[in-house]
């Protein structure tokens, strides 16, 4: 018997869904780390994914600062 892979989603859509979900940069971050366990995503990566979706149109959130 074959054994069937699971293919999981990309970090692409695991981030766009925790920034639509109105996740802060780091929560985002964490979100997509604890479901894609090889993904190596920052903070950094999910603005960056955050201004992709802004440059192609589509109405984002802003992400909210974290209280220093």
């Amino acid at each position: 018997m074959t054994k069937v892979k699971r293919r999981s989603r990309s970090v692409h859509a695991l981030a766009a869904e925790a920034i639509r979900s109105n996740l802060n940069n780091h929560e985002a971050a964490e979100f997509v780390c604890r479901l894609e366990s090889s993904a190596r995503t920052t903070w950094k990566t999910i603005a960056w994914y955050r201004s992709k979706m802004k440059r192609s149109g589509e109405a984002v959130p802003k992400s909210a600062r974290l209280a220093a």
